[in-house]
Order: structure tokens, then sequence, then C-alpha cells
């Protein structure tokens, strides 16, 4: 894709993602969501819901920059983490009264 014009560019749901990345990154910065091919370990390609983020590069004339995840490459870690927190919820609940005065 090196040296391929994006601006046109939209996923399967008519989502311009870089013309909204550009966006968000000239409104200091945001999170876009959208579907993107993923390569598959096999060599194969599919499409995934992808979140990137943009961010306008300070002093650099509307220069930018993002990064995505795939949302089912994060979904394990979500999930222990989730658990992680409830567990930690758990173990301190009883264990400490606030009091408001």
């Amino acid at each position: 894709m090196i040296g391929t014009d994006l601006h046109n560019a939209k996923d399967e749901n008519g989502i311009f993602y870089v013309r909204e990345l550009y966006q968000r990154a000239l409104d200091k910065g945001g999170f876009v969501t959208f579907h993107f091919t993923k390569p598959q370990p096999n060599g194969e390609n599919t499409i995934a819901e992808k979140t990137a983020y943009s961010y306008l590069i300070p002093n650099a004339d509307e220069l930018w920059i993002s990064t995505g995840v795939y949302k089912d490459t994060l979904e394990p870690y979500i999930d222990r983490s989730l658990e992680e927190l409830l567990s930690m919820e758990n173990d301190l609940s009883g264990k400490y009264i606030l009091m408001d005065n």
C-alpha cells in the first residue's frame, strides 16, 4: 500500500476510515472503529473489526500518526483483566469502610 492514496478508502460499512482518522487527529486525537483486512497465520485474510487512534504531530504541518488494534486480538486480554479486577474487588469488599465526615 506504499504510495497508495487512501483518502477514498472505506470499509464494508461505508466508513471512510482514513478521512475519519485524519479528522480525529485534527480534533486533538481520537478513536475510529472500522472493519479492515486482517492477515491470518495460515496466509489467508479475513475482515475484522479494528479500532485505531490518530493524533496530530505538533509543529509538523498537519502530519499525523495512527495506530490500531483488532478487537478479536484484544478480547482475551480484556476478559483476563476484567476477571482480575473483579477478583480484586471481591478480595477488598468488606475490608475497608469509607466514612464521609
